[in-house]
């Protein structure tokens, strides 16, 4: 019943994070995305999205595996 239970913990907020934004493939495919600019002001404004979007998963990350121990 408890690994039933964390499953559920783990899933449900996945899916949110796809809505979001942030889910990791999106967030693989931004960083292709910058990887292709030309300018180097385009680099670095999608760079710094790039990784406040990877900081507000890993955040999002974090808050998920607290509540799972608690």
């Amino acid at each position: 019943m408890t690994k039933i239970i964390i499953a559920l913990l783990f899933s449900i907020p996945f899916v949110s994070f796809a809505h979001n934004g942030t889910s990791n493939e999106s967030i693989q495919q931004l960083k292709k995305m910058c990887d292709q600019k030309e300018s180097d002001e385009l680099i670095k404004q999608c760079y710094s999205h790039y990784e406040s979007q990877q900081n507000k998963a890993d955040r999002m990350a974090e808050l998920i595996r607290e509540k799972a121990h608690s």
